[in-house]
């Protein structure tokens, strides 16, 4: 009972990840406050030396944006070009509006490379699960600024990581699939907010359903920070809250062809 009382957290605060419209079809526009681009504040240089603080700032603030764009800006559609002007961009909030995003690491180990003040390429995705595509929001290191150069829309069987975004998806909406493709038993690790410490244990698969958080099954986000999915058999999930009041892990491994869940946090 105090374990299900730990872990509850994580699953009363997991929604489903809202699906984004495309930036060309959004209301707002950034056309009447153009004029003042050039004479807006600019943030600190403290926005530029993680990509997390300065990805914040671009999705909240569309004149920051505006400044941080490329133009005209690659936008890749199954590899033809269509390069979007200037003038023709409407103000994309990507997830700062979700209730959580999701990142996929290709170990346990590339976590802290969200971390890195050394990145200098970055990108972004939206990937459709329910429709078999993929979105990429490609993002460069310039001149020691943060900027925004490239978009890419393809089919998912074209991404790196479409073999575990096929499985993730039945993962996701297929509870029995789900329990089947659970190791047994597997870790989990929790913190106890009343002793101040980290608890390890395992559980039997037949518990999964008491702590599995809510997986968002149709969309859902990915920030690639340099990870190289073909050359890994681990993945590891994570769920988290912009604010990061929440963060919940799953940790799948390919296991003779199969992919399974291994572990889950909920620190």
């Amino acid at each position: 009972m105090i374990l299900a009382l730990l872990l509850s957290g994580c699953r009363g605060k997991d929604r489903p990840v809202a699906e984004p419209d495309e930036p060309q079809s959004r209301a707002d526009t950034l056309a009447a406050v153009d004029a003042a681009v050039n004479d807006a504040d600019e943030p600190s240089d403290a926005v530029d030396r993680l990509f997390d603080d300065f990805i914040y700032t671009f999705m909240r603030d569309r004149t920051f944006q505006l400044k941080r764009i490329s133009f005209p800006l690659s936008n890749r559609v199954d590899g033809v070009d269509r390069p979007i002007e200037r003038k023709q961009w409407k103000f994309d909030p990507l997830y700062a509006h979700s209730d959580f995003y999701t990142m996929i690491f290709d170990s346990e180990r590339a976590v802290s490379r969200e971390k890195d003040p050394k990145l200098d390429h970055v990108e972004v995705e939206w990937i459709y699960l329910n429709r078999g595509r993929v979105k990429q929001y490609i993002f460069r290191k310039q001149s020691g600024k943060w900027m925004l150069v490239g978009l890419n829309a393809q089919d998912l069987s074209q991404n790196a990581n479409s073999d575990f975004y096929k499985f993730y998806h039945r993962f996701a909406s297929d509870s029995d699939f789900q329990l089947a493709h659970i190791e047994n038993p597997f870790e989990f690790r929790t913190f106890d907010s009343d002793n101040f410490q980290e608890i390890d244990g395992l559980l039997d698969v037949a518990q999964w359903p008491d702590y599995c958080p809510t997986l968002p099954s149709d969309v859902m986000t990915n920030i690639n920070y340099g990870q190289h999915y073909r050359d890994s058999k681990d993945r590891v999930l994570v769920l988290t809250s912009p604010s990061a009041g929440m963060s919940c892990t799953l940790v799948f491994q390919k296991k003779q062809g199969i992919w399974k869940l291994v572990g889950f946090e909920n620190i």
